[in-house]
């Protein structure tokens, strides 16, 4: 097991920028274990917000090796 470091980040589409939504943090950085960046990233996906469940092509999630 390793550790890393992880955030959710939301990047709106144009078309949702054009009706004033703006980028934001939608899950603070947040340190865990994982035997991968596949299972971090598979960690991270259950802390998603239900209002962002339609939209999780604009989401990234940042993960970085601690």
């Amino acid at each position: 097991m390793k550790a890393f470091e992880f955030m959710i980040i939301y990047q709106p589409s144009e078309e949702s920028r054009e009706k004033g939504e703006k980028a934001a943090i939608l899950v603070e950085r947040q340190t865990v274990l994982a035997a991968s960046e596949r299972e971090v990233t598979l960690k991270a996906a259950k802390l998603i917000p239900d209002a962002y469940a339609d939209k999780l092509d604009e989401l990234e999630v940042a993960v970085r090796p601690f």
